[in-house]
């Protein structure tokens, strides 16, 4: 699939220990969780189950990707990383070769979808999913926008030579 960076995983699922309960918030109800000191906002950006993470996580990496319409990123069953991916905006196609569980966008609860293995299920939105190891996934744009998404990869120790791809100069 693409190298994901595990340590920067590890402290998003550490944040989201904080920052989903404050999410589930809504104007009509209490607010959950810790109270935040004033002049600090959270705004939960997605969570998922992580199915396992790669052995000795030693590298947390955070990416905003942008594949263009009819555009992909192949599989690689020999990936040891793992990931966890939020959608931004347009619409991410997967295809796993292993099961995964999807966490659709709702501000009120999780809902988490599983989906088969060589199952190709379609993010948008706010949708949020985790990859384990040696998972081979492919993402693909099949829509008629960009797909732009958060991506979190968690590496292996000796992997961080790889933990940051080329960047794309800015527009």
């Amino acid at each position: 699939m693409f190298r994901r960076p595990r340590s920067l995983l590890v402290a998003v699922l550490l944040l989201m220990c904080v920052v989903v309960p404050i999410a589930a918030a809504q104007e009509a109800t209490p607010e959950l969780g810790p109270e935040l000191p004033p002049g600090v906002s959270a705004e939960f950006l997605g969570g998922a189950p992580m199915p396992e993470l790669p052995a000795n996580p030693g590298v947390v990496v955070l990416v905003r990707l942008t594949i263009e319409t009819g555009a992909a990123l192949p599989a690689d069953p020999n990936d040891p990383t793992a990931a966890f991916i939020v959608v931004e905006s347009g619409a991410l196609t997967l295809t796993s070769q292993g099961p995964i569980t999807v966490s659709r966008a709702s501000e009120a609860e999780f809902r988490f979808e599983p989906v088969a293995e060589k199952t190709a299920v379609t993010l948008t939105t706010g949708d949020a999913v985790s990859v384990g190891p040696f998972q081979g996934t492919e993402a693909r744009n099949d829509g008629d926008v960009p797909a732009v998404f958060l991506l979190v990869n968690i590496l292996p120790a000796g992997m961080a030579g790889e933990a940051t791809p080329a960047a794309s100069p800015a527009p």
